[in-house]
Formats: C-alpha cells, sequence, structure tokens
C-alpha cells in the first residue's frame, strides 16, 4: 500500500532535519536515548485537527523536533543558538539547506544540490563514492529517479521536499530545560505546524 500523504510529509521532514548537522541518527517518535546515540534529532508527530474546506479536508499537524547534542563545552548558550538556527533554517527555510552546483567540484556519495536555475527537484549523488563534478552543469532531468552522469558524479532527480504542504507555520522554539552540570547533553526544539490538504476521508490523495 502506498503512504498516505502524513506519511510523507514525514519522511521529507526526517530527511531534512539532519541536513547540515552531523548527526548520527535522525529517530521518530523516539523520547529515551542513550549516550552512544548522541548527537542525534527526534521527530515528534502530534495529533492533528481537521476541518472541511471547499470540498477538501484541511488538516493542521504539529511537529515538535528535538536536537540532542554532546555538550563537549561550557559555552552552553552559544551551542543552543546555533542548534537553533540551524533547526529553523532547515525544517522552515529548506531551499537554503541545499548546496547549488558547482562545477570541478568534490562531492561524496549521498550529497544533495539544487541546479544553478531553481526548478523544484534536488539531485542526489548515487553512484556510491566520492568524485569530482564536471566543467559544465548537466542537463537535470525533472522526473524523479532519472539519473544524469556529471563527471565522476550520477545524480539521481529527487522531488524538492514538501511538495505536499500548503503552509508551515514556525510556533517557537528554545532550550526548555537547561542541562544540571553533571548532564551530558542539550536538547533544543522546535515547534511547527504544517497545514495540509486531503480528499474527504482518503489520507492517501490530494486530488
Amino acid at each position: 500500500m502506498s503512504d498516505t500523504i502524513r506519511e510523507l510529509i514525514l519522511q521529507d521532514i526526517i530527511c531534512l532535519a539532519g541536513l547540515g548537522f552531523g548527526y548520527n541518527s535522525v529517530y521518530r517518535g523516539r523520547t529515551q536515548f542513550e549516550y552512544q546515540d548522541l548527537p542525534c534529532v527526534t521527530i515528534l508527530p502530534g495529533k492533528e485537527t481537521a476541518e472541511r474546506i471547499y470540498g477538501k479536508q484541511q488538516i493542521i499537524m504539529p511537529v515538535s523536533i528535538y536536537a540532542i547534542q554532546i555538550i563537549d563545552n561550557n559555552e552552553l548558550g552559544a551551542l543552543a543558538e546555533t542548534i537553533l538556527g540551524r533547526l529553523i533554517n532547515n525544517i522552515v527555510g529548506y531551499r537554503s539547506t541545499f548546496s547549488t552546483w558547482e562545477a570541478s567540484t568534490t562531492y561524496s556519495s549521498g550529497s544533495y544540490v539544487v541546479p544553478t536555475t531553481w526548478n523544484d527537484y534536488y539531485y542526489e549523488v548515487t553512484n556510491g563514492g566520492d568524485g569530482d563534478s564536471g566543467e559544465s552543469e548537466p542537463s537535470w532531468p525533472t522526473t524523479a529517479g532519472n539519473t544524469v552522469s556529471d563527471g565522476d558524479l550520477i545524480w539521481t532527480c529527487r522531488e524538492m521536499v514538501y511538495s505536499n504542504i500548503d503552509d508551515i507555520h514556525y510556533n517557537g522554539g528554545g532550550v526548555e530545560t537547561w542541562p544540571e552540570q553533571e548532564e551530558q547533553a542539550l536538547s533544543v526544539q522546535i515547534d511547527i505546524e504544517i497545514r495540509y490538504k486531503t480528499k474527504i476521508g482518503d489520507p492517501y490523495s490530494q486530488t
């Protein structure tokens, strides 16, 4: 069975949550962690609300996202602000998390880029190793799953995230509880609301 629209949106959030952090893992629905799990991000979707508007089901889904970082210095305030800024940038301002393709540049497997001319798709290195891009920008495919060669690289076309949502609201964030002196981790959260539509009685379709 195909994924629900809600599930597709949550997969998008998971994809974006770890970008730029270099964290070990992105978890979902998990609230307890061991030291070896850190640093990590955890996604906690909440109970959504819905109403009928113009023959569609208008849904609001609250989501809390926590970035949990090992404490390695005493500058907790600065560390918290850095993490908060990254979370907001990655989740709410996601377009800026993707680097623009550059010629003759080394990219590692799993790297993401967008074309120099935005086309609502992004591209992932899928040839399984590091390599250099070519001297000229490739002709980017616009069908998800299609590939294009570029120097040493193979790029796979991916649908831009959040294609299923109407809007995303940042409701606030920061540190709810500062760690005690003997604690080893700092947790920073953001709270967002995602608005999207589905067909009435059909969570798998928007049309």
